[in-house]
């Protein structure tokens, strides 16, 4: 893939991978051709801090795209509130594993 669109890909997504998940998502793009540039452009990432501010709210699973869990949590309360925790704890990283996912989907 042209530079010039690996670089516009990180300008619009970066912040929405990990460090180390960015390197990675650089090195795959450097190896695919220029026509796989839009769909995998046109996913839908998920920025982490968002994430993380919706598992306030226990919607985290949601906005990733989870809407059994959502509702298994909403119902649960949270799990009594120890599922609620462990998301909110976790938030980011699980938005950079799905977005990672997503990638990595759109990618093969």
């Amino acid at each position: 893939m042209d530079e010039s669109k690996i670089s516009l890909f990180l300008a619009l997504h970066g912040e929405k991978f990990s460090e180390e998940n960015k390197s990675k998502v650089k090195e795959k793009l450097k190896s695919l051709d220029d026509s796989r540039f839009i769909s995998i452009a046109t996913q839908d990432y998920q920025k982490p801090d968002f994430v993380q501010l919706m598992a306030i709210f226990s919607l985290d699973r949601l906005v990733m795209g989870r809407i059994e869990l959502t509702i298994a949590k909403l119902l649960t309360c949270g799990g009594c509130g120890i599922w609620w925790l462990l998301d909110l704890l976790n938030a980011k990283k699980n938005a950079d594993v799905a977005n990672f996912e997503k990638f990595t989907k759109a990618s093969s």
